[in-house]
């Protein structure tokens, strides 16, 4: 085993849409709180996913700001949002958010602005993931998060079982030429928004006036866009082998070449991208993070709770997200996740950890859409209830 596939075989946790793919997750507390007041030294508080707690980071941290950072963690942004939207802001000083939950938590005045002085290593940002070509982060002139990692869910895929051409389409998953090779995700939501791009590319509708107003918006879908969504998975179901539950499972369909491809991300991809280098797979993987219709993405990000009142709470906060986006700091970050990350920190990353994690396809970002939640839970489980039962 490489020292770069080390990090990646361990067990993350991860949100449920990546990991385990369920609908929920419970929120786990792993530290008992202290008041600041009970405290002897300032304590900083973060309620935050599991693989981004370093420990080395969390040490350093302590020992030069004479502060306890204390975190616990969660696996759905939705659990996270109901645990502040409930007395949180008070339990927390910082949450991690990906998708359109920033602005939903600063819209319900859950958490604060940033001060971006305060925050002079996101000029190590790669210009993608600022704005104005990543608004999710800004609320008109004003920072509520900062970002730090990204993903995309994207066809994963054997090049000695499909041609790249094939595999760079979000059609490659619908393809009957590959009937009995495909997987899919058991998760209905991303299901049915991968769904919907297709439908709006070729509906032509992608570019229409949208119901609510805005931009296209996977998760935001006509009636009649609804229906064709329900056709087409109907259709898939056909040429699927079986819907995977967790990207574990994902990897092993396509490590024992049981599919041709499935729709994954790097926790998926790595594994396999380094087995294939180190000569202990036959088969080279394929990831098309440049889909000819976008994809599906998310990027995680820090904010500040409104429950932190205190200047020096507040100034420590920022001195905690501006550290945790050196370069040097993300770099680690991605070689013990596996994750991407919106730092350019490839000076401090090997060719082989570059290309396992697509630090070198930031790019392709612009084109995706950011993982949200139905507009109408109601239809999206009609749909899905369907495509089961047919």
């Amino acid at each position: 085993m490489t020292k770069q596939t080390q990090g990646l075989t361990r067990n993350i946790s991860r949100r449920a849409a990546l990991k385990g793919l369920s609908a929920t997750g419970a929120v786990a507390l792993c530290t008992p709180f202290i008041g600041k007041a009970e405290a002897a030294t300032l304590e900083l508080r973060g309620l935050i996913w599991e693989p981004y707690n370093q420990r080395d980071m969390v040490k350093a941290f302590e020992k030069e700001h004479g502060v306890k950072v204390s975190f616990s963690y969660f696996d759905g942004n939705a659990e996270a949002f109901n645990q502040f939207r409930s007395g949180g802001t008070k339990d927390f000083d910082m949450v991690m958010a990906d998708g359109h939950w920033p602005k939903t938590y600063f819209e319900n005045e859950l958490t604060q602005p940033l001060d971006s002085a305060k925050l002079p290593n996101l000029a190590n940002v790669f210009e993608g993931f600022q704005p104005p070509q990543s608004p999710l982060h800004m609320v008109g002139d004003t920072r509520i998060a900062a970002p730090n990692c990204w993903g995309g869910i994207d066809v994963i895929y054997n090049k000695s079982m499909m041609s790249d051409e094939d595999a760079h389409t979000m059609w490659a998953l619908f393809n009957p030429d590959y009937a009995g090779k495909l997987t899919t995700m058991a998760r209905y939501e991303e299901t049915i928004a991968w769904a919907g791009i297709l439908v709006a590319n070729e509906l032509g509708t992608i570019n229409d006036a949208r119901p609510d107003g805005k931009a296209f918006n996977p998760y935001v879908l006509t009636d009649e866009e609804l229906v064709r969504c329900t056709e087409i998975l109907i259709e898939q179901k056909k040429l699927l082998l079986t819907r995977y539950q967790d990207l574990d499972m994902m990897t092993r369909l396509l490590k024992t070449r049981q599919v041709a491809a499935g729709p994954g991300g790097t926790l998926s991809y790595a594994p396999l991208y380094y087995d294939f280098v180190d000569g202990k797979q036959d088969w080279e993987p394929g990831y098309a993070l440049d889909s000819k219709e976008g994809g599906l993405a998310w990027i995680d990000t820090w904010l500040i709770s409104s429950g932190v009142e205190h200047d020096e709470v507040l100034e420590v906060a920022h001195k905690w997200i501006d550290t945790f986006l050196t370069k040097e700091n993300m770099a680690n970050i991605v070689k013990e996740t596996g994750f991407s990350s919106t730092v350019d920190c490839r000076e401090h990353l090997s060719d082989l950890e570059i290309g396992a994690t697509l630090m070198d396809q930031t790019d392709a970002m612009a084109s995706k859409y950011m993982f949200d939640t139905p507009s109408s839970p109601e239809a999206w489980e009609k749909v899905w209830s369907t495509v089961e039962a047919s």
